[in-house]
């Protein structure tokens, strides 16, 4: 017996939504990057928390170097910041698509709405108390603009 076509459309569109998703959050990391950089606050924030404030402005290379390393890690050659901001609104146009006014991508709570909620986060990130999400940090991820 074979899989039924349900199960075949949910594999399908959850694989979609990863795809989607993960463009999204490519695109989202490429373009926090530089206002992360340029933010002395938000590369405090990004220290592990472990790191005593009072050793948090000695700490700031380390900081630096890893936001450098994650720019090479993840490269997108040509790629201007508009090119990112349009990657994102078509993949985040798409999971509206698939949502359809309903609560759920699925129909039922799924993978392929955590993998929605995720991509959120890079949109307008939620700051709570259970995250390590600075406001600084916030504010490099979110822009208003595009």
């Amino acid at each position: 017996m074979g899989a039924s076509w349900s199960t075949i459309t949910t594999g399908a569109t959850t694989s979609r939504s990863r795809t989607a998703s993960h463009e999204i959050i490519y695109a989202g990391r490429l373009r926090a990057i530089p206002p992360t950089l340029a933010n002395e606050k938000a590369l405090q924030e990004a220290l592990p928390p472990f790191v005593l404030d009072a050793l948090r402005p000695a700490a700031m290379p380390v900081a630096v170097r890893v936001f450098k390393y994650l720019a090479k890690k993840y490269p997108k050659p040509g790629a201007t910041d508009d090119d990112l901001a349009q990657t994102m609104r078509e993949g985040l146009v798409q999971m509206r698509q698939w949502l359809d006014g309903k609560p759920y991508i699925l129909g039922a709570f799924s993978y392929a709405d955590i993998l929605l909620a995720t991509t959120l986060q890079l949109v307008r990130p939620l700051i709570w108390e259970h995250m390590q999400l600075g406001v600084e940090t916030a504010r490099c991820w979110t822009r208003p603009d595009s």
